[in-house]
């Protein structure tokens, strides 16, 4: 008996042992790991470049913080797209994070444009957006997912016309503006604002880098100052054209092409003097370590806000416990007072963020606050 059950167990055990020595070398394909997505959106090439990568270097802090985390047995996963600050890029981006990477929840972008000509697809497919710096005022109402922690534009060319002038004394203006949603916004609400006369105003394209065409014209013109709108790559170009053209005008900018990393370096002594209008960001000190110690430099201009809207993203994820995109959307228009790394946000009834403005100055090739 003993003879007939070894037999046929033997060969049993070895064929076992042959199936496991099998799997460790070969092992079945398992089915990946179920994750929830966010789709960080934002140029990562192209005149906004600066912008988009500090948005990326500030989300990869916060990525840092949550990717061990589980949400109903689910990990964070982030999913970058370069938008190239382009319409049309954009749009192509987003419809690929829906269609093909089934991402629900979006955020990240900068420039209007993007956000504007993605709106409608992102409320027909019901996809979260929280754009870290998109500020044309037609964000307000672009749609129920959207939102964004950048203040519209509305606020920040209110305060440069009104501080023109009531403070400058400023009768009159020559606008040069970039020619797309963002830059045409901001001209929009600077002109709106701006209780004196509007001499003239010319348009360049993105990615633009000579500018004496139009400063021909504005020179031609007998006006007190010279307002302009660009993006970083465009902005210390524009400086530089100005000055050696010799127009003596008092300039005033925007704020968040001056902000940007390496503005001022590269425009050197042509920026002195120049004014504009910043949102009073907070970056918290935790923040500033946080950025040094991972990139071994100082953190740069919205490399905050990128890291908010991961953790906003994923503090309404935690609480929806999955990717429920209207759960997700309710939880956003609840944030009150949220301390984030940028800012104190809280969302009003569009999406939008309220922050206070104050006007700086460029000094000895520093920014300070002027008032």
């Amino acid at each position: 008996m003993a003879k007939k059950v070894w037999t046929w167990l033997v060969p049993l055990i070895v064929v076992i042992v042959i199936i496991a020595i099998l799997f460790v070398l070969f092992p079945k394909e398992k089915k990946g790991e179920e994750v929830i997505k966010i789709g960080i959106l934002t140029p990562l090439t192209g005149d906004a470049a600066v912008w988009g990568v500090e948005v990326k270097n500030g989300a990869e802090i916060a990525y840092d913080e949550i990717k061990n985390a589980k949400i109903d047995g689910r990990k964070i996963e982030l999913i970058y797209e370069d938008d190239q600050c382009d319409a049309t890029t954009g749009v192509n981006a987003i419809q690929k994070l829906i269609n093909v990477d089934k991402v629900k929840i979006t955020g990240g972008t900068v420039c209007s444009s993007v956000v504007l000509a993605a709106a409608k697809i992102l409320e027909d497919n019901k996809v979260i957006h929280l754009s870290a710096g998109a500020s044309n005022p037609a964000i307000t109402n672009a749609g129920d997912y959207i939102f964004r922690i950048w203040p519209s534009d509305s606020f920040e060319g209110k305060k440069i016309a009104e501080f023109a002038v009531d403070d400058l004394k400023i009768k009159s203006v020559g606008i040069l503006y970039i020619n797309n949603e963002y830059g045409v916004g901001l001209k929009e609400a600077f002109t709106k604002a701006f209780n004196g006369k509007i001499k003239i105003a010319e348009s360049f394209e993105p990615n633009a880098k000579d500018f004496k065409t139009q400063l021909t014209k504005i020179k031609a013109q007998d006006i007190d100052a010279i307002y302009f709108v660009a993006n970083p790559q465009e902005a210390p170009l524009i400086l530089k054209q100005i000055k050696e053209m010799g127009i003596n005008k008092t300039i005033l900018a925007n704020g968040p092409a001056m902000e940007a990393t390496d503005t001022l370096k590269a425009a050197g002594e042509t920026a002195e003097g120049v004014f504009y209008a910043q949102a009073k960001q907070e970056t918290t000190e935790e923040f500033k370590t946080k950025y040094k110690e991972k990139f071994g430099k100082d953190a740069g201009f919205a490399s905050d806000l990128g890291y908010d809207v991961v953790k906003i993203l994923f503090n309404a994820i935690s609480y929806c416990k999955g990717d429920d995109t209207n759960c997700i959307k309710n939880f956003l228009y609840n944030v009150k007072d949220y301390r984030g790394a940028s800012s104190i946000i809280t969302f009003d009834e569009n999406g939008d963020v309220i922050v206070p403005f104050v006007i700086k100055q460029v000094k000895e090739g520093r920014a300070i606050i002027y008032k």
